[in-house]
């Protein structure tokens, strides 16, 4: 995350209506409402709340986020933080006790081949649906 431009932190109290673009690592601790640009990568901290379209490199999610991402790197929801929206991603990590309502499409490349896009609604607010898809997933690519 380091080397990529000015840090930036939208620290708790602190609310933000409008636009937000930043070049390096955005954080957010405070609360966010509209929509977040970012070439390098975007942090909800735990205290975060964030209502709006956001695109960045990487987005780490351990507050709450609401509306749609888009990711050229990696979306990482960690336990304890939650995202509503749909989200296009080349990775998408969603750790046990987190929570993802929305559709998720990824960008999937092989060597020598033009993208392949899978697109899945995933519902783990209540822990069940996630897991009945990927045993689907097992089971379909056995």
């Amino acid at each position: 995350m380091a080397g990529q431009g000015h840090d930036t932190l939208i620290a708790k109290g602190v609310t933000v209506q409008g636009t937000v673009q930043a070049q390096g690592v955005l954080r957010v601790d405070g609360r966010v409402d509209g929509k977040i640009a970012s070439e390098g990568d975007v942090v909800v901290g735990q205290d975060g709340v964030v209502h709006a379209e956001v695109s960045a490199k990487n987005v780490v999610i351990a507050g709450q986020l609401h509306g749609n991402v888009t990711v050229t790197g990696r979306l990482h929801i960690l336990a304890g933080g939650a995202l509503f929206g749909d989200v296009k991603v080349g990775v998408l990590i969603v750790e046990e006790g987190a929570v993802f309502k929305g559709q998720c499409e990824m960008e999937v490349r092989r060597p020598g081949e033009e993208p392949v896009r899978i697109l899945r609604k995933v519902d783990s607010g209540d822990g069940g649906e996630t897991r009945r898809g990927a045993q689907a997933q097992q089971g379909a690519g056995s």
